[in-house]
């Protein structure tokens, strides 16, 4: 069975591969989009207060997955990929818990990312071992 143009059918082993890389595909896709969230917002919306547009400015350097690593099922050095990945949220995510900064929408989406980014990398260790 392919489901975004991945393969989950076949062995067990090969069912959580395929898992764990559908899954990444889609954190780095939704990470992707919140940055490009936050660029909308910083280059349309003029009525950003000072706080909130230097919160947004941070979450622009949100490392990412390099794009040909997982269609190419080339892993080497994914796990430290995701591990900075996770840690460059993380920063973000900091930036935006300070009100008046919480309460915008770019909260929401970064939060949602950094648990996608945690749950790969914690099934990148447990199901591939890299």
């Amino acid at each position: 069975m392919i489901w975004g143009g991945v393969e989950i059918s076949g062995s067990h082993k090969e069912g959580a591969t395929g898992y764990v890389i559908l899954a990444s595909r889609f954190a780095v896709e939704s990470v992707d989009a919140t940055r490009l969230a936050a660029r909308n917002q910083l280059s349309q919306n003029t009525l950003l207060s000072g706080l909130v547009r230097d919160a947004y400015e941070g979450c622009l350097n949100i490392n990412r997955v390099a794009n040909e690593m997982l269609p190419n099922c080339r892993f080497a050095g994914v796990a430290d990929e995701f591990a900075r990945g996770v840690k460059s949220l993380e920063s973000c995510w900091i930036r935006l818990m300070r009100p008046p900064v919480k309460s915008t929408p770019l909260y929401n989406l970064v939060w949602a990312d950094r648990y996608k980014l945690l749950l790969i990398h914690l099934l990148d260790g447990k199901l591939l071992g890299i």
